[in-house]
């Protein structure tokens, strides 16, 4: 085995897609492969089906009773996690708003604004959650309209500002109107007990658990996913005492997995599944290459990472076998089937995962949206174009 196979064979078990997750709850994949980014789409659900065989209804479940959350964490997005890492998740997620700078530099919308603004939220929800439309009617004028100028920035008003500053400091929680993950409407409630814990995480222990999750990975993959500068990454790299996974790599392991890594055997039969196009075995380190046979390089709907610091891109969902990228595919919700882009010999294994996330997406899903803002009308010409090259 090579080193591109031997860190696919890591990363396939590591990430659970082996089914050594076989049997877990949301909550306890999530702690143990890595939190699942949100976007309103059904990314959580595909990955936690692919890992657990996990029914929405299942992850709703914990959600509706706190044992998984959205939290807004790495570069200031958004992930779903275990109850267990929201102290580590908004430590992740720490000094990153732009919108608050931005704010008080060209809208002048101070620091005071700001903390006077934030008790009339946390007073207003005293009573029991409030959406955005239930807010702006107890608030009122305490919430500042920023006019043209605002627009221009993205900013409206400063609703937003004290929203993500309370949810920052973990003070208030979102909880999805309508109890699903694939949306984004929101009511807000104050979080309560508070996911702080003591002592409180720190930034190597969100390091620690970004290699566990992802390694081998580089230093540079961490600073893209993590958006933390360099001059507070290398220090934890140094304590973590990484080492290369291989001659002449870049991609670093924690010291106790080496042996393990070392030792790991690629599977023999076909493992196939259907994940989303944010799934944790591309976006944790956002290298598409790794996943990719050479001859796989510049298919169309596929944006391979120029350097392994930048998020490589997808145009659709991704079909998987034990590591390796063997196509792309939709789900078209007219016809209620999965159609393929597909680059590899079709095997007994992929058409069962097939009919499997077809009837799962069906059944509890209803359709299998990439982001919150995805329809079928817009991803049609992605469907009428796999459609065209037979393929499904």
């Amino acid at each position: 085995m090579d080193l591109k196979q031997r860190i696919r064979a890591w990363t396939w078990h590591r990430q659970g897609l082996d089914g050594s997750a076989s049997g877990s709850s949301a909550s306890e994949v999530l702690r143990t492969r890595g939190w699942m980014r949100t976007v309103g789409g059904a990314n959580p659900y595909l990955g936690l089906w692919a890992r657990a065989r996990l029914t929405r209804s299942e992850v709703d479940a914990e959600l509706a009773t706190g044992s998984i959350q959205e939290v807004p964490s790495a570069r200031g997005c958004t992930y779903v996690m275990s109850h267990c890492d929201c102290a580590l998740g908004l430590v992740a997620g720490q000094g990153i708003r732009p919108d608050v700078g931005m704010a008080e530099r060209y809208l002048g919308f101070s620091s005071e604004d700001r903390r006077l603004l934030e008790i009339d939220i946390l007073n207003a929800l005293t009573l029991g959650a409030l959406d955005p439309k239930g807010l702006r009617e107890a608030l009122g004028e305490k919430i500042r309209h920023f006019g043209p100028e605002g627009k221009k920035r993205g900013l409206t008003t400063s609703l937003s500002i004290g929203l993500g500053s309370l949810q920052a400091e973990g003070k208030i929680r979102r909880i999805p109107t309508n109890g699903r993950l694939d949306q984004e409407r929101y009511a807000y409630a104050m979080w309560d007990p508070s996911p702080w814990t003591e002592p409180r995480p720190t930034l190597l222990d969100y390091a620690t658990a970004y290699w566990l999750w992802a390694g081998p990975a580089s230093v540079k993959q961490f600073k893209t996913f993590s958006g933390l500068a360099m001059r507070d990454i290398q220090p934890l790299v140094a304590e973590l005492e990484l080492k290369p996974c291989g001659p002449d790599s870049d991609l670093l392991l924690l010291p106790q997995d080496r042996a393990a890594f070392e030792q790991i055997e690629a599977k023999t039969e076909p493992q196939v599944h259907f994940v989303g196009s944010l799934d944790g075995i591309l976006h944790l380190r956002g290298d598409l290459n790794l996943l990719l046979d050479q001859e796989d390089l510049g298919r169309s709907g596929i944006s391979p990472a120029k350097s392994a610091s930048s998020l490589s891109e997808v145009s659709s969902h991704l079909i998987l076998d034990r590591g390796r990228l063997i196509g792309m595919w939709e789900f078209d919700p007219d016809e209620g089937e999965i159609v393929l882009d597909l680059w590899a010999p079709r095997s007994d294994a992929l058409d069962s995962a097939q009919q499997e996330a077809a009837t799962m997406i069906r059944d509890h899903l209803g359709d299998a949206r990439s982001f919150s803002l995805d329809t079928p009308a817009s991803r049609r010409p992605r469907i009428d174009a796999m459609r065209r090259g037979a393929r499904t």
